[in-house]
């Protein structure tokens, strides 16, 4: 009806059609490309989208992988703990869990000083020979025979990882040890070589056991666990170095006392736990920290 009108300002549509088809031939190029971009967009937006919900999944793996350590670390600290709880040294006056390492220190202190002074008395007595022994080597052997301690059983052992150093050192070393331990057993005895050395008596600690009997079955366990959970936290991949020490391993040194820390200590010095040194653990995550020194 409209089309069939007479045509207004003398402008009839039967007279238009080359303007319509410039008007169409000018917008649908324009209306066409607007319509590319909008849907550009609209498949961005919903890639975007799908980034998004790829990460979040992968944060939710991540946490749930992050979860599933910290209940195992968890258990690991509290395993920890149980085996802390299950040392035991001595049997008439059992000294248990965190004051056994008193006891264990105390005796390998006393293992340590006789040693050093019968080593030095030994380069007084022959000055020809060269002092061959450092200081490491000192607390490595003192520490070898207070694990491993003296004994039919002990020595083979004993001996065996003490076999690089000289026997003219080693074996003179044991067998006091074993006169020590027969004085400990009645000290109103008179022991050859023993009574004689003042220095016995007066480093003798105050334990209610015989001692250098060695504490292998004691701490054995106890060392190797520690070393389980240190390489289980450092083994994630996940997480970055700060977050393991300032959240996992300053937690597991927090259950550690300054005895067990001590001992800890001196087993890392030694040819037995030495790894912890040589894989830069001890230094890497400060296990040991604020120790009662000297």
């Amino acid at each position: 009806y409209l089309i069939t009108l007479p045509a207004p300002f003398g402008i009839g549509f039967s007279e238009t059609g080359q303007i319509g088809d410039t008007i169409g031939g000018i917008t649908t190029p324009v209306i066409a490309f607007a319509g590319i971009i909008l849907t550009f967009f609209a498949f961005w937006v919903q890639y975007r989208a799908n980034l998004n919900q790829q990460e979040d999944i992968r944060n939710q793996r991540k946490d749930i992988k992050i979860e599933r350590f910290e209940n195992k670390f968890y258990e690991m600290i509290r395993l920890h703990k149980e085996n802390l709880n299950e040392i035991i040294v001595g049997r008439k006056k059992p000294v248990k869990a965190r004051r056994a390492f008193i006891t264990m220190f105390e005796e390998f202190k006393f293992g340590y000083n006789i040693l050093k002074n019968k080593y030095h008395d030994s380069l007084k007595k022959d000055k020809s020979t060269d002092e061959i022994l450092t200081e490491k080597d000192l607390i490595n052997i003192s520490y070898i025979v207070f694990f491993h301690g003296i004994g039919s059983s002990s020595n083979p052992i004993t001996l065996k990882h003490l076999s690089h150093y000289p026997d003219k050192f080693i074996k003179p070393f044991i067998e006091f040890l074993r006169k020590v331990q027969e004085f400990s057993r009645n000290p109103s005895k008179t022991v050859e070589n023993v009574n004689t050395y003042s220095y016995v008596s007066s480093f003798m600690p105050n334990i209610n056991y015989i001692p250098f009997q060695g504490h292998m079955s004691r701490l054995g366990h106890y060392y190797r666990h520690l070393w389980r959970t240190m390489k289980f936290v450092d083994g994630q991949s996940d997480i970055n170095i700060n977050d393991k020490y300032n959240n996992y391993m300053t937690m597991l040194r927090a259950q550690i006392s300054s005895y067990e820390q001590l001992l800890f200590y001196y087993n890392c010095l030694s040819q037995l736990g030495n790894n912890w040194i040589k894989g830069g653990y001890l230094q890497r995550y400060c296990l040991v920290k604020n120790m009662p020194l000297p």
